[in-house]
């Protein structure tokens, strides 16, 4: 997981948008939005992957 606090990240893999609450999760989680996916990761481990074809 990626361990800087907040904040937004661009690279040749996606964006990442750090710090984020997501109903459900307890503490805070990172999202990864990429051309197929949006996925969300706390900072326990736990992620959840959605690809774009399913929504």
């Amino acid at each position: 997981m990626d361990t800087r606090p907040e904040g937004l990240g661009v690279n040749g893999a996606g964006i990442k948008f750090r710090s984020l609450s997501l109903g459900g999760v307890r503490g805070k989680v990172r999202a990864t939005l990429n051309e197929n996916r949006v996925s969300f990761e706390s900072r326990n481990g736990h992620a959840l992957d959605i690809p774009f074809e399913c929504v």
